[in-house]
């Protein structure tokens, strides 16, 4: 198994933090904003960290994603902890990695490589 901490270096690319309008309105962006700068990484667009993503649920079933480039985290444990003891445990999501790609083979390549049959054994 890989641990917690290194998950968003092996198998996800950053961090989703779900919401419902109620929490929000309620002090939850404050209370939210204050624990994760606790895991900030860097203050520049060049900082190396996990993404985040906000995603919110209105009372009317609108849903929005807010995409935050510039604020990158360091996922921990103890952040995941804090985040679903204050806005329950669905609050917390790992996005994951896009899964690398090979490039695949032409297949009018194979028939280059083929060997041209041997007439003579006719």
């Amino acid at each position: 198994a890989i641990p917690f901490e290194n998950a968003d270096q092996e198998m996800t690319r950053g961090v989703a933090i779900c919401l419902k309008e109620s929490s929000i309105i309620n002090g939850g962006s404050r209370t939210l904003y204050d624990i994760l700068k606790t895991y900030r990484v860097g203050k520049d667009g060049n900082a190396r960290g996990s993404d985040l993503e906000i995603r919110l649920l209105m009372r009317d079933g609108t849903r929005a994603t807010l995409k935050c480039p510039e604020f990158k985290l360091d996922m921990t444990s103890e952040m995941r902890r804090r985040i679903e003891e204050r806005f329950g445990d669905e609050a917390f999501q790992l996005i994951p990695a896009p899964q690398k790609q090979g490039v695949a083979e032409d297949p009018r390549d194979r028939w280059k490589r083929r060997k041209p049959a041997d007439k003579s054994a006719n």
